[in-house]
């Protein structure tokens, strides 16, 4: 018997999705604080889960809270769902964190990368990826994505978006660019499946530009928005070149894009694909 593709794989996990479903409801928290040292080791020792757990259900275990003087965040993440566990492999788990309820995806961050956010660093390649149905039942390219899987633990996936209407930009950056602001991530893949531990300095210090108050945080799983040749509808190409920009006031500098791909309308299939990669995602109101 031939192995499935990839795409064969997808099209089955549509019809086990919706055991997991795709939630976008927001959550309000009053966050408590912890005094305890906290080790940023993916593990959740030093969590009194019973007053910091956000959200327990089969696709996220997730807890916040923060230190006693209010001005570092910290975040707890179990994915609990072994599904959605090999959808991060390929699409990262991203973190929000905003203080601008209109805009809740002003900045994100995606750890681990991903091996499909990988392929950004080539943005024709990715393009191709993104256009051509053929691409993900090629044995090359799926050995490829597999010898890659290594690097999304030392890249972060850096998303802005300037506002609600405006279209995201992601850029790959190394783990240690983020962690030199300040914000530290633990991740635990043994003892957990996969979870992570986030430390972030509310100072408004990169990558998230937030002070202590009222915050908006998401969790989310985004594979990419495939359009495929046979079905785009291609519109005018982007003039804007990703060349020298910087992430927000944080100055990450994150040039060498080229041209960026031309916009697309996204197809029914195209979001089928998506959801069937695990595409989920969790918003809460942190007070």
């Amino acid at each position: 018997m031939k192995p499935r593709t990839l795409l064969q794989s997808f099209a089955f996990a549509l019809i086990t999705l919706g055991l997991i479903g795709c939630s976008g409801s927001q959550n309000t928290a009053s966050l408590s604080t912890m005094d305890a040292p906290m080790i940023m080791d993916g593990e959740p020792a030093e969590w009194d889960l019973e007053s910091t757990r956000l959200l327990m259900d089969d696709r996220f275990h997730i807890y916040a809270s923060k230190n006693p003087t209010g001005d570092v965040l910290y975040v707890y993440i179990n994915v609990a769902s072994p599904f959605l566990q090999e959808a991060v492999k390929r699409s990262g788990l991203t973190l929000y964190l905003s203080s601008d309820k209109e805009n809740p995806e002003a900045r994100g961050v995606t750890y681990p990368s991903g091996t499909f956010n990988l392929l950004r660093d080539n943005p024709s390649f990715y393009d191709d990826f993104l256009r051509d149905k053929e691409w993900l039942g090629k044995k090359e390219n799926i050995d490829d994505l597999q010898a890659s899987e290594p690097r999304i633990y030392e890249t972060a996936t850096l998303k802005e978006k300037y506002d609600k209407k405006s279209t995201q930009d992601a850029a790959n950056v190394p783990l240690s660019m983020v962690q030199s602001e300040g914000t530290v991530i633990g991740l635990d893949t043994v003892q957990t499946g996969l979870s992570l531990e986030w430390k972030i300095p509310l100072d408004r210090t990169a990558p998230f530009q937030v002070e202590s108050g009222e915050l908006v945080m998401g969790i989310a799983i985004e594979p990419p928005m495939f359009v495929f040749r046979s079905d785009e509808d291609i519109t005018q190409p982007s003039s804007r070149v990703g060349q020298g920009q910087g992430y927000g006031r944080g100055g990450y500098g994150y040039g060498g894009y080229g041209r960026r791909p031309h916009r697309r309308t996204p197809t029914d299939q195209g979001h089928a694909i998506r959801r069937s990669l695990g595409e989920t995602e969790v918003w809460f109101t942190l007070k």
